[in-house]
């Protein structure tokens, strides 16, 4: 029978109806679905095989796989995956069974309870829950031999185990796993069977509002805060307990204006860029106005030196800032002992200025400052405070009234130095003495005999310029006057800043490179003794030299940056780190785990050969000169020594094979290189007889390889070419020298 047209066309949206309403069905629930809706705390990995995927990208993961670190992650790898009969690694193993059976998303999150805080963790399983049921089995199996047995009950149709140790509640249904609370457990298996989330998260106005400000693309993480709860809270806590008024303070930095917090966290470059929004419920809040709301000029960091170990620098009024400190100062001046506002009218009574009037007014919104380390700086000098030069710049928009308002202040303080004392650290004697730097004066506060530095002042160049001791006020005169390379010329700085926003009202910097470089050269070689000797006894597993060198490291981390952008009453708050922040370094982490043993990029393990033998003596060997030929760049503007010896201790010049101790040295050594040559360029290679058929190579990226010799001549023969051309025709190599 033939149907008419309009039947037909009936039967067919009908059908489709009938085909998305199935669709519909089948697609899991949210997993802010198992939340309730005052869910004080909530963060999410909504993805967990995607989001393993794109940590491997990450410095972390990155580090791990490095050729560097083939000793110390066989030592740790081999033995976690091993047929190992230990005890105590089996839950481990148990435990990376689980994550590797979670194939959607896991969630956490805290709420609030009858005494107190419930926490509640869900993870999207699967259809293979056998892992998550051993892991349980496991621990509960341990503490019933403790004497603490655990007990089920029935709960919405759903067996929950509770533990006989802490009463934390466990569950698996619907290839859900649940662990929390009692009543956090309790409430999820309602709603997992719930028609409808009406009583969920996902309902509630305050989160769907934080929601909307997410990307929408594939993140890391995201969460959500319900800040008046958790503002609340603390207010109610503090009352009667702090010695003075803490909703206060917050009504100051803005706090009680928040109405939501949102957070994501998406992978960009070799990290994480980590998204805080704060929507606040007036565009014209105090905390906006904390923050600041005009773009920041970049142009001005020519006035951070490029090895500055941080920078920050905000657009923020400088009035604003005086006006909130000395608000803080008076409703903490019973705690802190320090009164700033009596200290304040004293100078003005004295002195014949109005401080905020003509000292504060003078000053204009952009603020720099940074951090730096002396050429002298060392673990010893960092403890007693010095070694480092603190700077801040602030711009000036009345240069006269602002400089006669300094004199006035230096006479009257140089009169009467008692009102300098609670500036001194431990209220001790100062004194304000004043120098000449050409046509600057410079005021410093002196305490004689203190082992801190004297904080200097001066006005040069349209800035106040402060900084902790004369010395780092100098170089920063000099700076403004004669520019050098400055932290915008860093290409650490370039990588960490174009993943965050381009028009910044805050910015800020931490350069690890400079870091990793204090790390190697005054921490690693106080602690490396004791490395070494916990190797020789076997209560450590790895010695000083399994470190990788300071050139790997930095090989896969970037700058730790932070730019602050604000829009109506909302502000974006993100955070670049080479590994993720604390929230999102747990997935990198787990990344690493779940390829343990037989996963992708994991060295596998040659027959008979133990695992620290993989890297033979004669490749560590050349893997430390390239360490130190690295290090010799950064002095050196990034060009390699112009002998080997320059930087390779004589007895290193020795290869460990060598059966003839008083042998000629055994590397040849390309000279006229840099850090910018291609890194798979030869710099170092052993001589000829010291293997068979072939030899060791270092490359200037600091990899070794073993070449035969074909295939040794062959790159060689490429290398000088490059080397002829950056070294003007001098000889390619030489022998040690």
């Amino acid at each position: 029978m033939r149907l008419p047209v309009f039947v037909k066309s009936c039967l067919f949206i009908v059908l489709l109806a009938l085909t998305a309403s199935a669709q519909a069905q089948q697609a899991p629930k949210p997993l802010s679905d198992y939340f309730p809706a005052d869910t004080t705390l909530f963060i999410e990995c909504p993805n967990v095989p995607h989001a393993l995927e794109q940590a491997k990208a990450t410095g972390l993961y990155a580090l791990w796989q490095d050729d560097s670190m083939t000793r110390i992650r066989l030592l740790i790898e081999v033995p976690a995956e091993g047929e190992a009969s230990n005890e105590a690694i089996k839950p481990i193993q148990n435990l990376l069974e689980v994550l590797r059976s979670i194939n959607g998303g896991v969630a956490g999150g805290l709420l609030p309870g009858q005494n107190g805080f419930e926490y509640l963790f869900v993870a999207r399983l699967g259809e293979d829950t056998q892992p998550a049921k051993d892991f349980l089995d496991g621990i509960y199996s341990a503490e019933s031999e403790e004497g603490f047995p655990d007990r089920t009950v029935e709960v919405s149709g759903a067996t929950v185990r509770i533990s006989g140790v802490d009463g934390e509640h466990t569950a698996i249904a619907d290839g859900l796993l649940f662990i929390g609370s009692q009543y956090a457990v309790m409430g999820a298996l309602d709603r997992r069977i719930a028609p409808s989330n009406a009583g969920a998260l996902s309902a509630s106005v305050g989160f769907t509002r934080a929601s909307s400000f997410f990307s929408g693309g594939p993140v890391a993480y995201r969460g959500y805060l319900d800040f008046p709860a958790v503002y609340e809270k603390l207010s109610a806590l503090a009352t009667g307990i702090v010695p003075f008024d803490v909703a206060g303070l917050l009504e100051i930095s803005g706090a009680n204006d928040i109405e939501t917090v949102s957070m994501e966290g998406l992978f960009s470059l070799s990290g994480v860029v980590d998204h805080i929004y704060i929507s606040t419920s007036t565009a014209d809040a105090r905390i906006l106005d904390m923050v600041g709301r005009e773009p920041l000029d970049e142009s001005r960091l020519t006035v951070v030196p490029r090895e500055a170990v941080f920078f920050g620098a905000t657009t923020r009024s400088m009035e604003q800032s005086y006006e909130d400190t000395l608000k803080i100062f008076q409703m903490t001046a019973g705690v802190t002992g320090f009164d700033a506002d009596a200290m304040i009218k004293k100078f003005e009574q004295s002195a014949g200025v109005n401080f905020q009037r003509d000292f504060i007014g003078s000053l204009g919104e952009t603020s720099i400052g940074y951090f730096n380390v002396t050429g002298s700086f060392s673990m010893m000098t960092f403890m007693a405070g010095t070694g480092i030069h603190h700077v801040t710049l602030v711009e000036v928009t009345d240069e006269t009234k602002l400089d006669q308002a300094i004199k006035k202040i230096a006479t009257y303080a140089q009169a009467d130095p008692d009102i300098l004392s609670p500036l001194v650290p431990m209220h001790g004697q100062a004194k304000l003495e004043t120098t000449m730097l050409g046509d600057l004066k410079i005021y410093s506060l002196v305490s004689p005999g203190g082992q801190f530095a004297a904080p200097s002042l001066t006005i040069a160049s349209g800035y106040l310029v402060y900084a902790n001791s004369k010395e780092a006020l100098t170089a920063a005169v000099d700076r403004l006057i004669a520019p050098g390379a400055c932290v915008t010329d860093s290409s650490d700085y370039s990588r960490a800043r174009s993943a965050l926003a381009k028009e910044p009202v805050q910015l800020s910097y931490v350069n690890l490179d400079r870091i990793l470089d204090m790390l190697y050269e005054e921490v690693l070689p106080s602690f490396a003794p004791q490395i070494d000797s916990a190797y020789n006894e076997g209560s450590l597993p790895f010695s000083s030299a399994d470190i990788p060198p300071a050139f790997r490291m930095k090989k896969h981390v970037d700058g730790i940056s932070m730019a602050v952008t604000t829009s109506g009453n909302l502000i974006d708050v993100q955070l670049y780190t080479p590994c993720g922040s604390a929230t999102v370094a747990v997935p990198a982490v787990v990344a690493i785990a779940m390829n343990l043993g037989g996963g992708a990029g994991v060295v596998s393990v040659p027959p008979g050969v133990a695992p620290g033998e993989v890297t033979s003596a004669q490749k560590e060997r050349l893997l430390e000169i390239g360490g130190l030929l690295q290090l010799a760049t950064t002095e050196r503007h990034g060009r390699f020594p112009d002998t080997l010896a320059e930087a390779v201790p004589q007895d290193m010049l020795q290869a460990p094979q060598d059966p003839e101790p008083d042998s000629p040295v055994d590397y040849l050594y390309v000279k006229g290189l840099t850090t910018y040559t291609p890194g798979r360029t030869i710099i170092v290679y052993e001589r000829d007889g010291l293997q068979g058929d072939g030899r060791h190579v270092l490359y200037v990226d600091g990899s070794v390889v073993f070449l035969t010799e074909d295939a040794f001549k062959a790159a060689l023969g490429r290398t000088r070419p490059v080397q002829l051309e950056e070294d003007s025709g001098e000889d390619a190599a030489e022998e040690g020298e």
